[in-house]
């Protein structure tokens, strides 16, 4: 089923202006005025994003003097802050010492953890298990070098073998909107250097084509079997963590090569993922997003926020239609208020007016919505939960043995989504597809209890089968 919103049907600022009377000539031209000198949406507070490593001084970890020129470029205001290309963040950084657990790390609030160029026996099995924990059970966000089979501990996590190969550079494989290329900078064919002596490439049954966003040059050309950054909406690895510090990076704090566009686009991506919001939203500059996330459909339904990124920009209206997975999810359109938006839809910013219209049969985006103000001055949108939808969970999606099952929410190309600022003129702007993890309650396959029964006159709280 899709959401479709027909943009081009919407009136703009503009057509909806000319829809009033006509008035003297003063009058009109306050309107105007005022409309030009619309504020600017007041954008939200900084976001702390708090990058943890183990034995953070050592081993090319984030407090190591190996990734001083990282921390230089993601503390540069001009990277990443109110008015940073790459996001509104502000990074620390943080050693969270040796035999660390996944409470180590939700004590110190870790929102990404970094992995330099560790030997394998610097962790214990334990700790990789304490990590792995982190990751499953809090969405956790991870950046790993992984340069031979030796230093990849972190890698093994995910089964990846590492063969070790010529240390010479790579090529960009995936120009999507991703987190090797969130603001769309770098094209088919840019390079990016390997260096420092060790480094080498991915194999193994989790490296799919939808994960490589980079592959290792084999006589000067893109060899597609040798994959050197994958991303698996947790893992970011890269096959010689040089890429991202030291020799493979400019020095100092500005963004110079294509090597310091990768590391600025992961941190941005990272951070996006790691506090709820759409990979890539905050770098993308204008953007419509569903966040990619792990749901509990257990009750039925899914709630789904489609969110809003102005990036500074004044908008006062969108329009774009949703296309979701008829297979697994349904809509429920009913209106019994009779405002004219089906109830299922909640959050609308106050003072908007709304269109929101819903075809089954639609395979293309079976919603369609917008929103647009009608006043004189038309109020600008602000950032964040633009609108949820809620869904219904079809039965045959639901599991019963404890899998998961995955699906998206997509935003139609046709047509696509389009913004118009105060004064009805389109600002040009992109739209970001979310995966949605579905997880259900598992049936129990045995109940069994060791002790059926205790004796009289036992101490309070005594469990029965303990």
């Amino acid at each position: 089923m899709h959401i479709k919103f027909q943009s081009y049907e919407l009136p703009s600022a503009r057509q909806r202006t000319s829809w009033r009377l006509f008035s003297i000539l003063l009058a009109m031209l306050t309107v105007v005025l005022s409309v030009l000198s619309a504020p600017r949406p007041v954008q939200a507070a900084t976001t702390v994003i708090r990058v943890c490593s183990h034995l953070g001084t050592s081993s090319y970890n984030i407090l190591s003097s190996s990734a001083q020129d990282l921390r230089l470029k993601l503390d540069n205001p001009t990277n990443f802050g109110p008015n940073g290309a790459y996001g509104d963040f502000d990074f620390t950084y943080i050693n969270v010492g040796d035999n660390f657990t996944e409470q180590t790390l939700l004590t110190n609030s870790c929102d990404i953890f970094f992995s330099g160029y560790e030997p394998d026996s610097s962790y214990t099995s334990t700790e990789l298990a304490e990590l792995q924990n982190w990751v499953t059970n809090n969405d956790g966000q991870v950046i790993a070098g992984c340069d031979d089979s030796g230093h990849d501990p972190v890698c093994n996590l995910l089964n990846f073998t590492v063969t070790t190969d010529t240390d010479t550079y790579g090529f960009i494989t995936d120009t999507a909107v991703n987190p090797i290329n969130c603001d769309g900078s770098l094209g088919t064919g840019d390079q990016l250097e390997m260096a420092g002596g060790a480094g080498g490439y991915f194999s193994g049954a989790d490296v799919t084509a939808s994960n490589v966003l980079a592959v290792h040059e084999t006589n000067g050309l893109p060899n597609s079997s040798k994959p050197i950054v994958i991303y698996t909406g947790n893992f970011f690895f890269t096959a010689d963590i040089n890429m991202i510090t030291v020799l493979g990076l400019s020095t100092g704090n500005a963004v110079t090569n294509n090597n310091d566009i990768l590391a600025m686009n992961a941190f941005s991506a990272l951070a996006d993922a790691a506090i709820g919001n759409a990979v890539c939203s905050s770098a993308a500059g204008l953007n419509l997003s569903v966040a990619d996330a792990n749901l509990n459909a257990s009750s039925g339904s899914i709630s789904v926020p489609v969110i809003l990124n102005t990036d500074g920009a004044s908008i006062a209206s969108v329009g774009f239609s949703l296309d979701y997975d008829q297979t697994c999810l349904s809509f429920d359109a009913t209106d019994a208020n009779s405002d004219d938006i089906p109830d299922n839809i909640t959050g609308l910013p106050v003072g908007f007016a709304s269109s929101i219209t819903h075809d089954a049969a639609d395979s293309d985006g079976e919603l369609d919505i917008s929103l647009y103000d009608l006043s004189a001055t038309p109020a600008t949108l602000s950032d964040g939960a633009l609108l949820t939808v809620a869904f219904g969970v079809n039965s045959s999606c639901v599991t019963t043995d404890g899998s998961t099952r995955d699906l998206t929410v997509n935003f139609s190309s046709a047509p696509a989504a389009s913004f118009g600022d105060p004064a009805g003129t389109d600002v040009d702007g992109t739209t970001l597809n979310g995966t949605l993890t579905l997880k259900f309650n598992a049936t129990p396959t045995d109940i069994a209890l060791s002790n059926s029964s205790v004796d009289e006159n036992v101490a309070v709280d005594t469990t029965v089968g303990a």
